[in-house]
C-alpha cells in the first residue's frame, strides 16, 4: 500500500528584504573593520560569493537571520570591552546599527547579553581572587552567581583564566598572573 502525500499546500517562501540585507552587510563590514576574509569565515561563504553580493544580492530569504545572529555575537564581544576598537570605529558601527530596520530588538538583545557577559567576567574575577578553585566548585549553584556553565566558560576564555587539569579530577581555574598575557 502506497501512502500518497500532498505537496500542493506549501507555504510560499518569503522574499529577502534587500534594504535590511544591505544594512546588515554594511554593519558586518564595519564591525570587522572592512576585513572581507573575516566576514567570509564568519558566514561560512567563499570570498567570491561576498564579492558577487556587492552587485547581485542573494535570493535565499534567510540570509538576514544569519547576518543578525553573526552580528549579535560579534557586537556582544565588542560592547564595553577593554582594548575595544577606537571610538571612531564604534561610532561607525552604531550608525550602521541605526540604519537596520526593526533594530530595537537587536540592540536590546546585544545590550542584555553584553551586560550578562561582563557580569559573568566580574563574578569570576571575584570568585577566583582568593586563589585557584576547581571547576566543579565554580559551577555549583552556590558559586555560579546565577550564570550558566556556558556563560562562565566564555567569560573564562575572555579573561584568560588558567585551567590546570589534575589527574583524574576536574580542572583547577585561576586568574592569570599580572605580567602574563
Amino acid at each position: 500500500m502506497k501512502i500518497k502525500r500532498r505537496y500542493n499546500q506549501f507555504a510560499a517562501l518569503p522574499t529577502l528584504n534587500l534594504e535590511e540585507f544591505e544594512a546588515l552587510t554594511d554593519l558586518l563590514y564595519e564591525a570587522v573593520g572592512g576585513n572581507r576574509s573575516a566576514i567570509c569565515r564568519i558566514l561560512g561563504i567563499d570570498r567570491r560569493t561576498w564579492d558577487k553580493w556587492i552587485t547581485e544580492p542573494p535570493t535565499w530569504p534567510w540570509w538576514n537571520v544569519v547576518l543578525r545572529l553573526a552580528i549579535k555575537h560579534m557586537m556582544i564581544g565588542m560592547h564595553g570591552r577593554r582594548g575595544s576598537p577606537a571610538a571612531k570605529h564604534v561610532a561607525y558601527v552604531r550608525d550602521a546599527l541605526a540604519r537596520i530596520p526593526n533594530n530595537t530588538e537587536l540592540v536590546d538583545e546585544i545590550t542584555l547579553q553584553a551586560w550578562q557577559f561582563s557580569a559573568a567576567e566580574e563574578h569570576l574575577r571575584k570568585l577566583l581572587a582568593p586563589g585557584p578553585l576547581a571547576w566543579d566548585r565554580i559551577k555549583l549553584v552556590a558559586n555560579s552567581g546565577g550564570f550558566t556553565p556556558r556563560q562562565l566558560r566564555l567569560a573564562a576564555n575572555s579573561l584568560g583564566i588558567v585551567k590546570d587539569r589534575e589527574f583524574g579530577g576536574s580542572s583547577m581555574w585561576s586568574l592569570p598572573e599580572v605580567g602574563e598575557d
